[in-house]
């Protein structure tokens, strides 16, 4: 059979005459001619044969957004892929992917895991000069590809989410010279924590009402009252972002997007950020995701660099206000969102944002725009302990 083909396709004999010189069935060689019948491969088949390239192309893109895949990673990616199909592949108790299969999968799709340096080693070199200069490579990289395709400040986007706690700290205040022990009134000694999640572009233009996470299992009514308008409340265990709830944000931030393609999002590297289905809404509607380096956001962020202090500032003294005016011992999560309503039209405004961007040289592109104050190539900007987000964002090099 396969000399009847190579004659046909090499030689040029017709069909029939190779059928009869080969001795080979007529019906059967033109089938096979015709790609009607298949190729027989012995095994098994893969668990995720119908989606595996498209898991392969969720892991490269991760490494091209600057989030390198682990292991977990990969894992997790595998998880959400079989949901898509009528039932689980993965027949143990945790319905997951097995240490064999991911083997398997790696050397099936030619990937291989790199050794991740240790963390304290990781973390001695995350807040240097190179660890900089190796984003804003890829910065230029990303510039490089889009702007020609008319990639404009309005199209870049940074979001992020940050902390509004109910208890406040207390400005400076008059008192007479060598007083001591000068006291003000505050929020309290411990407060409930409400997530904000703020989404801007780089021109200012282009604001998002903000999205607030509550800790609990419902919402109530009065916790939406004097909010900025068009904001959007939701919940969690522990009042942080979750899986879920970012993909509803992400819907939500590309139903507000206008028209102009492509869109660049930059944002950090949480676990929660990074989903299959996530990366499939982007790539269907021209997102670009850029997550910046784990440790590097208080520098590299431009809400971190323009917005957030003014806000932190202004909420704490809108705070302040409303307990002096209606004598309260602190606010609460009731007044949560009407502190913010007054705080975000003061701190939220296209001069900060824009120097956000233009601080961390995001936008212009400028790799210089912002020193590391004492920091050197060998040495780093800070020796403080792991957080748990810190954790969650471990630099691990990419798969290639």
């Amino acid at each position: 059979m396969e000399l009847a083909l190579n004659a046909i396709r090499n030689g040029g004999m017709s069909i029939r005459s190779a059928a009869k010189n080969y001795g080979v069935p007529y019906v059967s060689l033109n089938r096979h001619y015709k790609g009607a019948t298949k190729t027989f491969q012995p095994g098994r088949k893969p668990k995720l044969q119908t989606y595996e390239s498209e898991l392969r192309d969720a892991v490269v893109i991760m490494v091209d957004m600057g989030h390198g895949a682990s292991k977990q990673d990969v894992m997790d990616l595998a998880v959400q892929t079989a949901e898509k199909a009528e039932r689980s592949p993965f027949k143990n108790r945790e319905q997951r992917p097995s240490d064999r299969w991911y083997k398997a999968f790696m050397k099936r799709q030619q990937l291989c895991l790199r050794q991740p340096e240790n963390m304290s080693a990781a973390r001695f070199r995350m807040a240097t000069i190179q660890v900089r200069d190796e984003f804003f490579s890829k910065l230029k990289e990303v510039f490089d590809k889009l702007l020609p395709l008319g990639l404009k400040a309005g199209q870049i986007y940074n979001t992020d989410e940050t902390g509004l706690c109910v208890v406040t700290k207390s400005g400076k205040v008059i008192a007479p010279k060598g007083s001591r022990n000068v006291r003000a009134r505050t929020g309290g000694e411990r407060g409930e924590n409400v997530t904000a999640i703020v989404t801007v572009n780089a021109s200012g233009s282009h604001i998002l009402p903000p999205t607030l996470i509550y800790r609990g299992k419902s919402l109530n009514f009065e916790l939406t009252d004097g909010a900025p308008e068009g904001t959007v409340f939701g919940y969690s265990k522990k009042s942080f972002i979750d899986s879920e709830l970012f993909v509803e944000w992400f819907q939500r931030f590309i139903d507000a997007l206008p028209p102009p393609r492509p869109v660049l999002l930059l944002m950090d590297g949480h676990a929660c950020h990074i989903q299959l289905k996530v990366i499939e809404m982007a790539r269907a509607n021209s997102i670009h995701i850029l997550c910046f380096p784990p440790h590097t956001t208080s520098y590299l962020q431009p809400l971190d660099v323009g917005v957030f202090k003014p806000l932190k500032s202004a909420f704490s003294q809108e705070s302040s206000k409303l307990i002096r005016k209606n004598k309260l011992k602190q606010i609460n999560r009731y007044q949560v969102a009407r502190v913010l309503g007054s705080a975000w039209a003061k701190a939220i405004t296209p001069m900060n944002i824009q120097g956000g961007f233009r601080g961390s040289g995001i936008w212009p592109y400028n790799p210089d725009a912002f020193v590391l104050p004492g920091v050197h190539s060998d040495s780093t900007l800070s020796t403080a302990s792991d957080s748990p987000s810190d954790l969650e964002q471990s630099p691990i090099l990419p798969i290639t």
